[in-house]
């Protein structure tokens, strides 16, 4: 399976001001897209608290029905909404019945893109459950240096005469970048698990 032919369906939930949001979405789970999202909520959250703002308080989340698909996101998604709201008892039901590859955490509060991998799948079977902050310190692994190493493998691939589309550059990137965590997440706690026996 190429990964651009990945199953992309992944449920969101959003944790914002004590309360939660469930999404369903065809097209943003993947590698990249969740910070996307993340990035999207948090630009309206800024606009909401600006201090002119006459209210106080208001959530971004309920708004990410009305996110469409940009250069981000793959070509043939442009301009397309992305998200569908759904209650939290229908959730496990479209989760099962759709049998989306990903569930993604976003949490406003603490600024954080996490990621459950549904097992079984056959293109995500190096990969197990695991979260970032969106900024993070120079070294640590966080959409911000995702970010960076995307730019990087845009810079090559120009200099290799490689042309490839912003979103696909964005998911190997993000991918390769996850999965480092991930087995580095899996080697600490092998060795901590190791070293308390």
């Amino acid at each position: 399976m190429r990964r651009d032919e990945m199953n992309t369906k992944a449920i969101y939930t959003v944790h914002e001001n004590g309360k939660e949001h469930y999404f369903f979405s065809e097209h943003a789970g993947g590698f990249s897209y969740p910070f996307a999202v993340a990035d999207f909520l948090h630009s309206l959250k800024g606009v909401l608290n600006d201090p002119m703002s006459p209210q106080k308080g208001l959530c971004a989340a309920p708004m990410l029905e009305q996110m469409k698909g940009n250069y981000l996101f793959p070509e043939e998604i442009e301009g397309k909404e992305l998200f569908t709201a759904v209650k939290k008892e229908q959730m496990f039901q479209l989760a099962v019945k759709e049998q989306e590859s990903f569930g993604i955490e976003i949490d406003m509060e603490q600024d954080t893109v996490s990621f459950h991998f549904r097992e079984g799948e056959e293109e995500l079977q190096e990969f197990c459950d695991i979260g970032f902050p969106r900024h993070g310190e120079r070294g640590e692994y966080s959409g911000e240096t995702f970010y960076y190493a995307a730019d990087n493998l845009r810079v090559k691939n120009m200099m290799d005469g490689i042309e490839m589309s912003i979103s696909a550059e964005n998911e190997e990137a993000y991918r390769s970048m996850i999965l480092k965590a991930v087995q580095k997440q899996t080697e600490e706690q092998s060795t901590g698990m190791s070293q308390q026996m």
